[in-house]
């Protein structure tokens, strides 16, 4: 295919984690489409090359870092205005708050969309940057909204009703069924020394306030009376990750508990859970959560954001109220004595993602949206 179109993804942040995941499918998939993709990364130099290049290396998909150091710095102004020129971009779709405020200053003439994935209001500090983010989106030719709560969000904030989009995140539901994958649930659970046949329990996140493990943890107790051999497996890194360790020794959790760190091989840690855990207070549509329900897991989930959307209660999962350890055990503990059960809702789950959130999907409505907006201009 002869691309005609470019779009530049625009990011700050170099982990892997949902919105990266919603870029690098977006960058598989656009193709199809007719678009070239490239990932503007911008990216303080002293630090670490971000795993977000490696990544994209690996997957044949280029990117671009962008020097910048600080919250503002006027040379990242100059590089990317620079990097929209040479690679001719039509599109630039920012993915956060301050790649938000780049695409305005550094591109006032080439069409901007800009994907809302979450704004997290956890600290004063995150709060005023979402008020400041409501003010830039306006400039915006179009802004995408993950879930329906953000879609109001994005409303109330003033945006435009022409210029809102409601487009679900997607998951490539074939990462998943590979006999490599099938095989390495029981590697994983060895390299991790966990005993055949103990009962898993994943969470897979950043390590930060509105991920709810501390609520997790204060249900694992009455989890484990019942079944000593259960682990907990936290999957991710984040600011959260010393007060959670503290709060596991506080609980006597040490040994049921497992933190990992960052991980890129997230597929393998999904293949040697048995129910995955989402315990957030506040949520878009999780990648992670998508990924569990393409992998067949049973899912426990808190209903918030547009979780209800994909875990449907009795028929994809169990949904709990968040900030409630007493009923997050009580439907994890469920499916533990319900095997069949367990398996039922965990085929139903992966049915769903393959029907309505899958990337292919996803990438379509982007596309489809990136040719509407280059048709207005």
């Amino acid at each position: 295919m002869t691309f005609v179109r470019h779009v530049l993804h625009l990011r700050s942040s170099g982990g892997v984690l949902g919105a990266e995941n919603v870029i690098l499918e977006l960058a598989r998939h656009s193709g199809r489409e007719g678009f070239q993709v490239t990932i503007g990364l911008l990216h303080d130099p002293r630090r670490p090359t971000p795993d977000l290049v490696r990544v994209a290396a690996e997957r044949g998909i280029g990117t671009a870092l962008l020097p910048c150091r600080g919250r503002l710095d006027p040379r990242a102004i100059v590089h990317l205005r620079r990097l929209v020129r040479e690679h001719h971009v039509d599109i630039l779709h920012s993915h956060g708050y301050k790649e938000d405020v780049y695409a305005v200053l550094s591109c006032p003439t080439t069409p901007r969309i800009a994907t809302n994935h979450l704004w997290k209001r956890t600290s004063r500090r995150l709060k005023l940057y979402a008020r400041l983010d409501a003010k830039v989106l306006r400039l915006f030719d179009h802004v995408v909204a993950v879930s329906e709560p953000i879609l109001q969000e994005l409303r109330a904030a003033g945006i435009a009703e022409d210029r809102l989009r409601k487009i679900v995140n997607g998951v490539d539901v074939s990462r998943f069924d590979s006999p490599e994958w099938a095989q390495a649930g029981p590697q994983r659970r060895q390299a991790l020394g966990l005993k055949p046949g103990s009962p898993i329990l994943g969470m897979i996140s950043s390590l930060s306030m509105e991920k709810g493990h501390a609520y997790v943890l204060d249900a694992l107790p009455e989890i484990l009376k019942q079944y000593p051999d259960a682990r907990l497996l936290i999957v991710g890194a984040g600011e959260l990750r010393s007060h959670l360790e503290r709060l596991v020794s506080d609980l006597g959790l040490d040994g049921s508990v497992i933190f990992t760190g960052q991980r890129n091989d997230i597929p393998e840690f999904l293949a040697c859970i048995d129910i995955f855990v989402l315990a957030s207070t506040a949520e878009g549509m999780p990648m992670a959560l998508l990924e569990a329900m393409a992998t067949r897991k049973p899912i426990v989930a808190t209903n918030v954001g547009s979780v209800g959307e994909a875990v449907r209660i009795g028929e994809t999962g169990i949904l709990v109220a968040p900030r409630d350890p007493a009923h997050l055990a009580a439907a994890i503990l469920s499916l533990l004595g319900d095997s069949d059960h367990a398996r039922e809702l965990g085929a139903a789950a992966r049915r769903l993602v393959e029907k309505q959130f899958s990337s292919p999907i996803m990438a379509r409505a982007y596309c489809q949206l990136y040719d509407q907006v280059l048709a207005r201009r």
